[in-house]
């Protein structure tokens, strides 16, 4: 048996594999939210869906780069290929959809 899941085990590395990334993510939803860090402030992530890459080559951006953002979803870049996110929560506010969270293309996380 593994004990509750706290803040410090939720914590994003985005240099692992996409397969633990997603599992974390997952893991954490609803409480206490994988989190990583957008412009210094704490960024709770829920709602994942992984898309695995064939090749190293079809990886898009680098690790932890936001390459996509549309009205449901944000695209966020890992080992083996990308993270999907429906919902975030940033800082103190409220969860929102990914497109009214703010976080342009090109964003790097964790950084």
């Amino acid at each position: 048996y593994e004990g509750w899941c706290r803040e410090g085990e939720a914590r994003i590395n985005w240099a692992t594999h996409v397969d633990f990334i997603h599992n974390l993510i997952r893991g954490c939803d609803p409480a206490p939210g994988a989190w990583t860090t957008h412009k210094g402030e704490k960024l709770q992530l829920f709602g994942s869906k992984k898309h695995l890459a064939r090749t190293f080559g079809a990886v898009k951006g680098k690790t932890g780069e936001v390459t996509s953002v549309s009205a449901g979803s944000l695209f966020i870049t890992a080992q083996g290929g990308q993270i999907e996110i429906s919902k975030g929560k940033l800082g103190g506010g409220k969860k929102l959809s990914a497109a009214e969270l703010g976080i342009a293309a090109g964003t790097i996380l964790g950084a």
